[in-house]
């Protein structure tokens, strides 16, 4: 069976697996409300939060045991003001460091 999928405004006819794959990596990369759904845990993600002035901010963090973690130091933040999270991939380290 086929269905058809849009990438980059394009429709493409593709199989189904090929396609829930693609649906599946497209929303890899797309900022997701925290109301709808959270990051696995023990992940880092990119998160979206509202400063006290009303900026938007991006921040990596990670979700542990239901609680937002900052990446920097491990210390736990809160989720009030977060709004959105996405995964990320992040580089490799430089060769020869483990």
């Amino acid at each position: 069976m086929a269905k058809f999928i849009k990438i980059n405004g394009t429709d493409y006819c593709v199989e189904n697996d090929v396609a829930d794959e693609i649906t599946r990596l497209q929303s890899l990369t797309q900022w997701v409300p925290v109301t709808e759904s959270l990051p696995r845990e023990n992940e880092y993600v990119l998160t979206c939060y509202i400063t006290g002035d009303g900026r938007s901010c991006p921040s990596l963090r990670s979700l542990i045991n239901g609680q937002w973690y900052s990446q920097e130091d491990m210390m736990f933040v809160g989720s009030k003001n977060i709004t959105h999270w996405k995964y990320i991939e992040l580089p490799l380290p430089p060769e020869g460091v483990k």
